[in-house]
C-alpha cells in the first residue's frame, strides 16, 4: 500500500507563481543537514525528516534533508552521488492539520510533496527533476535519533541492462543493535530501483544469523566521510512471486574490499557484496556496492 501510495502520486497543481512562499529568491536557504531537531517537535510533525531521493529510470541517487518548520521556515535539500545539489523552499502556507501535504521546489526545476498526514510514516510524492521521476523513503529525525541513509547499486555479471540502486535505511530508533559500534544503527527498510520505474522495500525483520561469524543484527553506518552496511545471508522477497538472496559488507570504495561471505553454500570470498534473484525459473547473479 505504501509503495502504491508512492508511486501514484499526488494529483493537486501548484506553481511558484500563484502561491506565496516563505522565503523570496534572494534569501539564504537554511542548511536542513546541520540542523538540530527541537524536542518539543518530537511527538509532532513539525520538525526534520530525512532520507533517500532516487531516481525511477536511472541508477541516480542521493540523500535527502526536510526542514518542516523546525527553525520557523520550510525548506529541503537534495545532494545527489553525482555531486548535483538543490536547494528547496516550500510553496503555500506552513503545514496545517487540514493541509498536511506541503510542496517544496527548488530554483533548478526539482520539486516534490510531502504528505505529514502521519509523521511517523512521511511520504515523499512526485518528486522529480526536470521531467525525470524520483522516489523518496525518509524517517522523522527528533531529539533521540537521528535516521542514517546509505546508497548504492547492483548489477547481474555481465549483464548492465538488469542493474538499479541498491539502498538501506535506518529510522535510528536501535543505536549499536550488536554493541560493538557506537556509530551504526540497525537496519530499517532496504529499497532498491529497478531503472524502470519501480521501488521495492524490504521492511524486515531480517536475519540475524552471519554464517560465518556469530549472530550478528544487520546494520548502517555513517560516521564522518564513511558509508557503509553490513548483512549477512539476507532473504528478501520484494514482490510476492520473487526471492533475493543477498549477503553485504560494504563501505566506501567497497570495490577494493573483499570478506568470507556465506549464501548456505560455504564460505566464498567476494567484493562489497553479493545477490541471488530468483524469479520463476530464472535466476540471476550479481554484485552490490555502496557507495
Amino acid at each position: 500500500m505504501f509503495l502504491a501510495t508512492l508511486m501514484l502520486g499526488c494529483t493537486q497543481d501548484s506553481t511558484v507563481s500563484d502561491e506565496t512562499t516563505n522565503q523570496t529568491d534572494s534569501e539564504p536557504v537554511t542548511l536542513v543537514r546541520e540542523q538540530e531537531a527541537i524536542a518539543a517537535f518530537d511527538t509532532s510533525s513539525q520538525g526534520l525528516y530525512q532520507g533517500l531521493f532516487l531516481a525511477g529510470y536511472s541508477n541516480d541517487r542521493g540523500k535527502i534533508w526536510i526542514n518542516a518548520g523546525n527553525d520557523g521556515t520550510y525548506t529541503a535539500e537534495v545532494e545527489l552521488v553525482d555531486g548535483r545539489t538543490f536547494a528547496y523552499r516550500q510553496v503555500g502556507a506552513p503545514t496545517q492539520k487540514d493541509n498536511p501535504i506541503q510542496y517544496f521546489v527548488s530554483d533548478a526545476d526539482s520539486s516534490f510533496y510531502l504528505d505529514l498526514s502521519d509523521y511517523n510514516n512521511p511520504v515523499v510524492l512526485d518528486a522529480k527533476i526536470g521531467t525525470e521521476m524520483y522516489m523518496g523513503v525518509v524517517f522523522k529525525k527528533t531529539s533521540q535519533r537521528a535516521p542514517v541513509s546509505i546508497t548504492g547499486t547492483y548489477q547481474e555479471t555481465g549483464n548492465p541492462s538488469f542493474a538499479g540502486s541498491w539502498n538501506f535505511i535506518s529510522d535510528g530508533s536501535n543505536p549499536d543493535p550488536n554493541g560493538n559500534f557506537s556509530v551504526s544503527e540497525a537496519l530499517t527498510e532496504v529499497i532498491i530501483t529497478d531503472n524502470n520505474g519501480n521501488m521495492y522495500t524490504d521492511s524486515g525483520p531480517f536475519e540475524t544469523d552471519a554464517g560465518c561469524a556469530s549472530q550478528f543484527i544487520p546494520v548502517v553506518v555513517e560516521f564522518f566521510s564513511v558509508q557503509a552496511a553490513y548483512a549477512s545471508r539476507q532473504i528478501s522477497n520484494f514482490t510476492p512471486v520473487t526471492q533475493t538472496d543477498w549477503t553485504l559488507e560494504g563501505s566506501n570504495n567497497g570495490t577494493n574490499e573483499s570478506y568470507a561471505a556465506d549464501l548456505g553454500s560455504g564460505c566464498v570470498t567476494v567484493s562489497s557484496g553479493i545477490f541471488t534473484h530468483t524469479w520463476q525459473s530464472q535466476v540471476r547473479n550479481g554484485e552490490i556496492y555502496i557507495d
